[in-house]
C-alpha cells in the first residue's frame, strides 16, 4: 500500500520558512509542488513549480517516501547538471531503502520505451554505484541493479559496459554480460568486437559471441564474415558462427547461401568422420564390427561411450538450412528439395526440408503434401511444416485436408496446429464452426484444447463451452484455466458464479476455485 501524505517539515532557507508537501499516492504518480502561493494541481505541474537549487532537493530526497514520484519530477529539470545531480541523489537513496523498487523502476522506463529517462537515469546511476559501501554493493539487489546497466551500456557504450561487467561481475555472469558486450562493439568497430569475444573464458558463451559479431559483421560485410567465420578452428563455434552469418545472407543471396552451408556442413563432417576413424581405432573397433553387431552398436551410441556417425556440430547450422530452404522453395521448389537432402547429416537434413516445404506449401500445398506423404510418409514434422504454411493461406482447407489423415496421431497434432493458426488470423468463428462440429473423443481433444487456449483471452466465455467438451481430463483443465484466469480478472463475482454452474470432474473445480480464492485475496 502507498503511504499517507507525509509533512516533511520547514527548511530556513534565506529566513524564510517553506513547507513543503510531500506527494500524494494515486494512481498516476503525482508531481512535486511548492506550497505558497497555490499549489499547481497535481496533473498540471510544471518546471517552474520545481526546487531550483541541489540543497532543497536533497533535503526532500531524504525525507520522502515516494523515491519514484521524485524521479519522475526531476526529469522535468531544465539545468541538466542540477539534473544529474538531484537524479544521482534519488538513486543513492532508492538503492540503500528500496533497491527492488528501483529496479522496478528501471523495468518500467524499458517497458515504456523511455529513452530519454532511461539515459539519464543509467549515466547518474554509474556515480551512485561508486558510492555504495562494500556491503551494499554485495546484494542480490545491487548485482541485479548492475546487470541491467550493463545491458542498457551494451549497446550505447559498450567500452563503458566492459568496465562495468569486469569490476562487478564474475564467472558465467560476466562471460553472458561480454557477448552483449561484444555484440555492441560490432557495431562500430567489429574487429575491437572479435577481441572482446575471443576473450571469453567459456567455449559456450565465446561461440555466442562469436555468433553475435558475425550476425552484425554479416549485415555490414557478408562476404567477410562468411570468410572469418570458416575459418574458425573449432567445429562448434564454426558451426553456429556460420550458422548466425548464413542467416543474414539467406535473405540477400539465398543460393550463394545455400552453396556455403553445404559445403561447409560436409567440410565439418568430414573432418569430424576422420576424429572419428581414429577413436575407434584407438578402441580396436572397426565398422564392420558395428554393422554385425547392430545392438551393441545401439547401446553404445545411446551410452556415449561411441560417437555419433555424424558430426553433431552441423546441427548447429539447421535454422540457417530452414531459412535458406524456404527462401530457395519461392524460385523453385524441386531445387530446394534436392538440395536439403544432398546435405550431410539427418538432423540437418530434415531440418532443411522442412523450410522447403514451408515455402513450397505457401504457393502449391497440395504439390508439397503429395511429395511428403510419397517420399517421407512417416515424419510427421514434415506433415506439420506443410499444413501449417497451407493453414496460414487457407486454413479450411488446411482443415478438411488433415482430417484424411489415416493415422490417429498424427491426425491430431496436425489438426492441433491448423487450428492453432486459423484461430489465431482474426475472426476466429469459422475455426470455431469447425471445431465444434467434430465429436468430442480423444483424437479432436488437441484441436478443441488449441481454440480455447488461442481463444481465451478475446473470448473466455467462449473458450470456457469448448474446453469442457475435452475429453482428457489434464488437458481440459489446462484449456479451463486458460478461459477461467481471464474471467477472474475482469469479474471475479460472474467468474465464480460461471464455475459453480459448470459440472466438472470434482478435482478440477478444486483447482479452479483455488485460484479464484487467491486472485480474490490479492
Amino acid at each position: 500500500m502507498r503511504r499517507k501524505t507525509l509533512v516533511i517539515g520547514f527548511i530556513a532557507i534565506a529566513a524564510i520558512a517553506i513547507t513543503w508537501i510531500a506527494f500524494r499516492p494515486s494512481a498516476s504518480t503525482a508531481p512535486l509542488v511548492t506550497a505558497p502561493p497555490k499549489a499547481a494541481p497535481e496533473s498540471q505541474a510544471v518546471a517552474s513549480d520545481l526546487p531550483i537549487d541541489l540543497e532543497t532537493w536533497q533535503a526532500m530526497i531524504a525525507e520522502s517516501q515516494d523515491l519514484k514520484g521524485l524521479m519522475l519530477a526531476a526529469m522535468k529539470i531544465g539545468d541538466p547538471n542540477l539534473q544529474q545531480a538531484v537524479v544521482a541523489s534519488i538513486i543513492d537513496r532508492w538503492l540503500l531503502v528500496d533497491a527492488a523498487g528501483f529496479i522496478k523502476h528501471l523495468n518500467g522506463l524499458e517497458v515504456s520505451g523511455d529513452k530519454g529517462s532511461l539515459a539519464i537515469v543509467a549515466l547518474a546511476l554509474q556515480n551512485s554505484l561508486t558510492r555504495l559501501s562494500l556491503e551494499s554493493a554485495s546484494s542480490d539487489h545491487i548485482l541485479v541493479v548492475v546487470q541491467r546497466l550493463i545491458s542498457y551500456l551494451a549497446s550505447t557504450d559498450p567500452a563503458k559496459a566492459l568496465e562495468w561487467a569486469r569490476r562487478f561481475l564474475l564467472d558465467d555472469t560476466l562471460d553472458s554480460a561480454v557477448v552483449s558486450i561484444a555484440r555492441g562493439m560490432a557495431r562500430t568497430d567489429v574487429q575491437t568486437g572479435l577481441r572482446i569475444a575471443e576473450s571469453i573464458q567459456s567455449p559456450l558463451r565465446r561461440s555466442q559471441a562469436f555468433a553475435a559479431v558475425g550476425t552484425v559483421w554479416a549485415a555490414q560485410d557478408p562476404v567477410a564474415a562468411l570468410t572469418w567465420a570458416v575459418s574458425l578452428k573449432n567445429h562448434s563455434e564454426r558451426a553456429l558462427t556460420v550458422n548466425a552469418v548464413l542467416l543474414v545472407t539467406a535473405h540477400q543471396n539465398p543460393p550463394a547461401a545455400a552453396r556455403s552451408l553445404s559445403d561447409e556442413a560436409k567440410r565439418i563432417n568430414d573432418q569430424y568422420l576422420q576424429e572419428r576413424a581414429a577413436q575407434l581405432a584407438a578402441a580396436g573397433i572397426t565398422e564392420a564390427d558395428l554393422a554385425n553387431d547392430p545392438d551393441s552398436y545401439r547401446e553404445m551410441l545411446e551410452s556415449g561411450s561411441l560417437p555419433s556417425p555424424t558430426s553433431p556440430d552441423i546441427e548447429l547450422m539447421a535454422t540457417a538450412g530452414k531459412v535458406i530452404g524456404s527462401k530457395l522453395a519461392a524460385a523453385d521448389a524441386l531445387d530446394a528439395l534436392a538440395w536439403a537432402e544432398s546435405l550431410d547429416g539427418d538432423f540437418l537434413k530434415l531440418t532443411s526440408l522442412s523450410g522447403v516445404l514451408d515455402g513450397w506449401a505457401a504457393t502449391n500445398p497440395v504439390a508439397a503434401l503429395t511429395w511428403v506423404r510419397e517420399k517421407y510418409p512417416d515424419n510427421g514434422d514434415l506433415h506439420t511444416a506443410v499444413f501449417r504454411a497451407w493453414a496460414a493461406g487457407d486454413p479450411a482447407a488446411a482443415a478438411a485436408a488433415a482430417q484424411q489423415i489415416e493415422k490417429p496421431n498424427q491426425r491430431a497434432a496436425i489438426l492441433e496446429g491448423v487450428v492453432k493458426v486459423w484461430a489465431t488470423k482474426g475472426d476466429s468463428t469459422e475455426a470455431t464452426a469447425f471445431v465444434t462440429s467434430l465429436p468430442p473423443s480423444p483424437s479432436t481433444d488437441s484441436a478443441s484444447y488449441a481454440l480455447a487456449t488461442a481463444i481465451s483471452y478475446q473470448q473466455p466465455d467462449q473458450a470456457w463451452r469448448i474446453a469442457q467438451g475435452i475429453t482428457n481430463e489434464s488437458a481440459q483443465f489446462r484449456a479451463l484455466k486458460s478461459a477461467f484466469s481471464v474471467m477472474v480478472s475482469r469479474d471475479p463475482v460472474a467468474a465464480a458464479d460461471t464455475l459453480g454452474a459448470t459440472p466438472l470432474p470434482g478435482r478440477t473445480t478444486e483447482r479452479l476455485a483455488g485460484l479464484l480464492k487467491a486472485a480474490t485475496v490479492q
